[in-house]
């Protein structure tokens, strides 16, 4: 789930292991040396359904379409979490 989160939002890397770890802190060091600053890559649109005030709306709409009666919409809206 971390690392499909991360790919969608470009906000960060997951690492797995110990060369892909000294792969990533080299390229960030010469991203330094060449400009001063590693630069923030994210999308902050993309994020924006990740934060909390996001993912309340997410939930609130979950459970309007419960209470109106419209399990259709639960379900796609389980069907759009899975793939996010």
């Amino acid at each position: 789930m971390l690392s499909q989160v991360l790919a969608d939002t470009g906000a960060g890397v997951q690492l797995v292991d110990q060369p892909s770890l000294e792969r990533q802190l080299v390229e960030w060091w010469h991203e330094i040396e060449q400009t001063g600053a590693v630069r923030w890559r994210g999308n902050a649109a993309r994020l924006e359904r990740y934060s909390q005030l996001g993912m309340a709306r997410r939930f609130a709409r979950v459970l309007d379409e419960v209470v109106n009666g419209r399990p259709e919409m639960v379900r796609e809206s389980q069907a759009s979490r899975n793939t996010v």
